[in-house]
């Protein structure tokens, strides 16, 4: 069956998302490409961090702090501190309170982070996500992976994540990335690549149509 990341690529879209320019590339993990939207919108940081579910196809499910995981509905809502997962053939999206939107691969978990002062937090503990983070002014999203940290204030980018190892791919803006452990820090600028383990840069920053 194909991985999480191929059926990521194949299909997965934002919703409403206009296209006019598409990345693509093969790497061990699976195939993925970055379908590149319209220009961000400036929007400000807002004191209230939560989703909203848009859109789910085949099965994902819900896990609020201290309860047990239930079926994700459309319409339904991420509070900080919620996880989201998608099985094997599901496929979710979400949109936050500041417009920036994110598109869940199958076999994904996302967890909503309580931010901390203008920075808005969440954590991809496995699988691949798409994130088109609209621009905020003094603030950004900060994206945390099990060996990598992003930082940004407006981009379209994607992460995939496969045990210890994290990809970065950033089709517009820049994203400043780095290890878990601060030894390695890089600006990541659009139709670059990198790859993070737990022992800091694996692979360095690579164009994308190398």
């Amino acid at each position: 069956a194909p991985s999480g990341v191929e059926q990521l690529a194949a299909s997965t879209r934002l919703a409403h998302e206009p296209q006019h320019c598409t990345f693509g590339y093969h790497r061990d993990m699976g195939a993925l490409s970055l379908l590149v939207a319209a220009p961000l919108l400036a929007a400000s940081a807002s004191p209230i961090w939560h989703a909203t579910i848009t859109d789910v196809s085949g099965v994902a499910r819900i896990q609020v702090p201290g309860a047990d995981w239930k079926i994700a509905e459309t319409g339904g809502r991420l509070e900080q501190g919620d996880t989201i997962a998608t099985l094997e053939l599901g496929r979710a999206r979400l949109e936050f309170t500041d417009g920036s939107r994110v598109s869940l691969g199958p076999r994904t978990m996302l967890k909503v982070s309580a931010p901390r002062g203008h920075r808005l937090g969440l954590s991809l503990l496995r699988g691949v996500a798409r994130f088109l983070v609209q621009h905020r002014v003094g603030g950004e999203l900060i994206v945390t992976t099990p060996t990598a940290v992003a930082a940004v204030k407006g981009t379209l980018f994607a992460i995939a994540v496969d045990g210890d190892v994290t990809e970065i791919r950033v089709a517009e803006g820049e994203v400043l990335c780095r290890d878990r452990a601060l030894r390695y820090a890089v600006l990541m600028r659009p139709g670059e690549a990198a790859q993070w383990d737990d022992r800091g840069l694996w692979k360095p920053v690579r164009r994308m149509d190398a």
